[in-house]
């Protein structure tokens, strides 16, 4: 290819360097390659081995995480929530009934250190109450209510 450091290729001559050909050469005469001769690429998707981990690598993650076994975390159940003014607050006493924005039956919120990531519903046995998780939050579901 001649040195062109000095000079300015004509649109033609990009066209002809991006489609493969010298400048001085046209597209007649590379039109007469035969197709036959030339190599065909075929492209096939990347497949990939499945990723398992071994024995070795479960146990090590496993010790990672058994590191965190300790943290306190704060759990929460949200029964419900409503709006009251100051005086409204300070006009409550014994007996008092508060209506909250959620009906009975619906369920309850579970939240960990004030993330939301479950629902659950309110279970008595032998006198005592508990919680009943009904269902844990996907990644997205998470994602959504820590953005609104």
């Amino acid at each position: 290819m001649d040195n062109r450091d000095d000079q300015h290729l004509s649109p033609e001559e990009i066209d002809l360097l991006v489609n493969g050909l010298a400048p001085d050469q046209s597209a007649d005469q590379v039109s007469g390659i035969d197709d036959q001769n030339a190599e065909k690429i075929t492209a096939q998707p990347a497949q990939f081995p499945p990723f398992e981990q071994n024995d070795e690598v479960k146990q090590i993650e496993r010790s990672k995480l058994e590191l965190l076994y300790d943290v306190p975390l704060q759990f929460t159940v949200e029964l419900g929530r409503t709006e009251k003014t100051l005086k409204e607050i300070l006009d409550l006493g014994p007996g008092a009934i508060i209506e909250l924005e959620k009906s009975a039956g619906e369920p309850l919120g579970i939240l960990v250190n004030g993330k939301l990531v479950a629902k659950g519903e309110v279970i008595v046995i032998d006198e005592n109450y508990g919680i009943r998780i009904k269902g844990i939050l996907n990644a997205e579901e998470r994602l959504n209510n820590i953005n609104s």
